[in-house]
């Protein structure tokens, strides 16, 4: 290994993710992405410019799928291998309801890369889900990051409002506010975005508000050209044919193939009305790979009704003997089935109303099988690049089956195109080809990066302590000088524990307002809404390598200049106002206020976070600045495990302090802004307020066995 060897982790969270014969296609989240992130990993692990190759996903323990998904570390070579880490229920569950759970995830990460004490040089998040971990990393970690979407939210929405679906049962569906603002964040945080085809810079990252082309990369995913180039083996061929032979009457014909995830999207059901024209029926077989099925009645609803669908058409329009649908179709039989296609003299059919990049197209070019495309996204970009098909119209059968008929009829021209698919693919869409684009433009992010300094030894003064608790002030610590007086006789008898607040107070009026309340002093403070960390083991010590972290496309002149067009915010006085924090007020301050300002910031190529809190402050921050960022920096320093660290807030600005692996508690005086806490399995709402309630909390999280209750008697 030389120091010039890249170490990266790969992200991607949902799924049923394994190195060992992939269940690709068995679901609508175990599909192409899957692939792309394996076959990656894959050409890293052989390339020598890269020592560590890891892909981070979610371990899942469910009696409905293989053990394999629950084991923490899969070893694929010396230098590769697949991490799992736990969130949320232990069963698996679709991508749409792993949003809650998220981070939690984030949480386990951070300790997984603290324990091995060594940081990734890159981030590659692939989808939203995983660009929301890799944004919450970078901001703590300082790793830059890549940014794959596969599908993104926005573009997706825009096409199923033109087909008529109506826009609140997309949103229930299909998470899209969340997933939309974990995209609108990632772009925003990402070094480079990897696109795979020229319609997705163009079309679809233009969507979003901070769409920057100069950040965007089209780099096309590679294909095992080995696999699908050469023939296929005796047994896959052998396996294919016993498969078939169940279904056909007539295998010699010319196949028709497609192979696609049972979802709507893929058109599966054009290609049959395609194929159930007289003529086209009556020279070919269609044979459909739809991914691994058992029982359709125990399948996802939306899969159930398109495989229904499926075998009526068969049915009326009595396709019996000449269709083909297999209910397994491992992936060495996908390779198998090309050649066959081939073979006969046969197509694939691509009739997707949109694909971000189209494989299958590649995997044919590879096997020199034309194609017959609608040419939607991406694969108007291969077809461009491997002339080894024709555009048909999926809407209209008759004519798609015309054109399809064309094709296998003039010989001359399929075998041009037969031809032309294995010499463009293996010049153009190897993995090779990609990773030789990829790794330069890793190095040259690198190369323009800060050098990460978190993972420190524990200073001395924290050697005994085992627990940190962090608290807001005003209404979470405030409010009741008895019970603060119970609080500070807490933290004065507990060895093992370090105390700390986090306030959107600067360092200065922090201190002063603790001493005018009497509060124990705190070892380490997060102040102005997280932009400054300071230790104070004796004396006050600002923490240098987070001011530096946090500079990260700050621009606070723009930012001013940008808001004073905004006539609905009025500036804080000048004492709230720092280097790093920039303060106003809002009358009915809240989260369209803060979207409306997040927009706006984007639109300008302005990277900030915006926090609303007490329903009349408003706070732009650097956009790696929070308080809960900060005390997971702190937290890595000093090495302490999340599970470990107790945290209490009454508003707004402590809401990501309170989620993920931390042990949150929400005093009874909280603001409406924390409710949406109600649901993490690690937040404690107490009916208490102010120190009554961040002792209750301890008590209910077990650091305490009893506490005094403000009004007398005791709770155990």
């Amino acid at each position: 290994m030389t120091a010039d060897q890249l170490y990266i982790l790969h992200i991607s969270v949902h799924g049923l993710i394994r190195g060992t014969n992939p269940e690709i296609g068995c679901d609508v989240d175990t599909g192409g992405q899957v692939r792309y992130v394996l076959d990656l990993v894959d050409a890293l692990d052989r390339d020598k410019r890269v020592r560590k190759v890891e892909l981070l996903t979610r371990k899942i323990i469910d009696p409905r799928v293989s053990p394999d998904y629950a084991v923490e570390h899969e070893r694929l070579s010396a230098k590769a291998s697949i991490r799992r880490v736990a969130c949320g229920p232990r069963r698996y569950v679709r991508k749409e309801s792993l949003w809650p759970y998220l981070s939690e995830f984030v949480d386990g990460t951070l300790a997984a890369i603290r324990a091995q004490r060594e940081l990734p040089d890159i981030l590659h998040a692939h989808y939203a889900d995983a660009g929301f971990v890799a944004a919450r990393l970078s901001k703590v970690l300082g790793i830059p990051i890549l940014f794959t979407g596969h599908s993104l939210g926005r573009f997706k929405l825009q096409n199923l409002l033109a087909r008529g679906m109506k826009r609140g049962r997309l949103y229930e569906a299909f998470s899209f506010a969340e997933r939309i603002e974990a995209e609108e964040e990632t772009i925003e945080n990402a070094s480079l975005l990897i696109a795979s085809s020229s319609n997705e810079e163009n079309e679809q990252y233009r969507l979003y508000d901070h769409y920057d082309p100069k950040r965007i990369m089209v780099n096309p995913p590679g294909c095992e050209l080995a696999r699908f180039g050469k023939p296929p083996a005796k047994r896959s061929a052998e396996q294919l044919a016993l498969s078939l032979g169940r279904f056909l009457k007539d295998p010699a014909k010319p196949a028709l193939i497609m192979l696609a995830r049972p979802d709507p999207n893929k058109n599966i059901l054009a290609a049959i009305k395609a194929f159930a024209e007289p003529d086209l029926r009556k020279m070919c077989n269609l044979v459909l790979f739809l991914g691994a099925r058992d029982d359709v009645r125990e399948m996802e609803p939306a899969q159930k009704n398109l495989l229904q669908d499926v075998f009526y058409l068969v049915d009326r329009y009595d396709l019996y003997g000449s269709i083909a649908y297999p209910k397994t179709n491992p992936p060495e039989m996908a390779a198998a089935l090309f050649h066959y296609a081939r073979d006969t003299g046969g197509a694939l059919l691509a009739l997707s109303r949109h694909e971000n990049f189209g494989l299958t197209l590649v995997e044919a070019a590879a096997a020199g099988l034309p194609v017959a495309s609608s040419g939607a996204g991406g694969m108007s970009d291969i077809l461009d690049i491997c002339k080894h098909g024709t555009i048909v119209d999926p809407d209209d059968p008759k004519a798609t089956a015309q054109k399809v008929k064309a094709l296998l009829l003039d010989r001359k021209t399929w075998q041009q195109m037969s031809e032309s698919g294995k010499a463009a693919s293996r010049a153009n869409l190897s993995w090779k080809s990609h990773i030789d684009r990829y790794i330069p433009a890793i190095r040259n992010i690198i190369s323009h990066s800060t050098s990460p300094a978190v993972l420190r030894t524990r200073p001395k003064p924290l050697g005994t302590a085992s627990h940190l608790l962090v608290c807001d002030i005003d209404d979470t610590l405030t409010g009741n000088l008895q019970t603060i007086r119970q609080f500070n006789e807490f933290v004065a008898e507990r060895d093992d524990l370090l105390f700390g607040i986090a306030t959107g107070r600067s360092a200065a009026d922090a201190i002063d307002t603790l001493k005018s309340w009497s509060v124990v002093d705190p070892q380490f403070l997060i102040t102005s809404v997280g932009t400054e960390i300071h230790t104070n083991f004796g004396r006050l010590h600002q923490n240098e390598a987070w001011r530096r972290h946090i500079q990260f496309r700050w621009q606070p002149d723009r930012i001013r200049s940008l808001m004073q067009g905004l006539t609905y915010l009025q500036p804080q006085e000048a004492a709230a106002q720092t280097a790093n924090k920039i303060s106003y007020y809002c009358k009915n301050a809240g989260e369209a206020t803060a979207a409306s300002i997040k927009s706006l910031l984007r639109k300008n190529l302005l990277q900030a976070r915006v926090v609303v809190s007490k329903q009349y402050c408003v706070d732009i921050l650097p956009v790696r600045a929070s308080k809960g960022h900060a005390l997971r920096f702190l937290a890595t320093q000093w090495k302490f495990d999340l599970g470990n660290i107790y945290a209490a807030g009454d508003s707004g600005n402590d809401l990501d302090m309170l989620r993920g692996m931390v042990k949150g508690i929400v005093v009874g005086n909280h603001s409406n802004e924390l409710e949406a806490l109600r649901e993490e399995p690690t937040t404690y709402f107490s009916v208490w307020p102010s120190a009554a309630g961040i002792l209750d909390g301890l008590r209910h999280h077990g650091l305490i066995s009893t506490v005094e209750s403000p009004s007398g008697g005791t709770l155990s």
